[in-house]
């Protein structure tokens, strides 16, 4: 854009800051975009109490699926829901 700019005439402090505003503009729509998807899942999967719920994304990627896929419980996602439930105990461990 600023290359454009500049063979098209225009002032090279302009083109600069032309594109120092683009260059703003798409890290601020990036920023807001991982602002609003971090919010979605945390009130996916934090209830009120509050808890990690990792059944509520094993239970929606099954039915997302019709339990093939991505949904499927390979022993990588049993181990990370085991590792999940033991942090749970330690948890309640801790707050006695």
């Amino acid at each position: 854009m600023m290359s454009g700019q500049i063979l098209g005439g225009a002032d090279v402090m302009d083109a600069a800051r032309y594109q120092q505003v683009i260059v703003f503009m798409i890290s601020a729509s990036v920023a807001l975009g991982v602002v609003f998807s971090v919010v979605a899942v945390s009130f996916l999967v934090i209830d009120g109490m509050p808890q990690l719920r990792s059944e509520r994304i094993i239970n929606k990627a099954m039915r997302s699926t019709g339990g093939k896929g991505m949904g499927q419980r390979t022993p990588a996602t049993t181990q990370s829901c085991s590792s999940i439930v033991r942090l749970k105990a330690w948890k309640n461990i801790d707050s006695r």
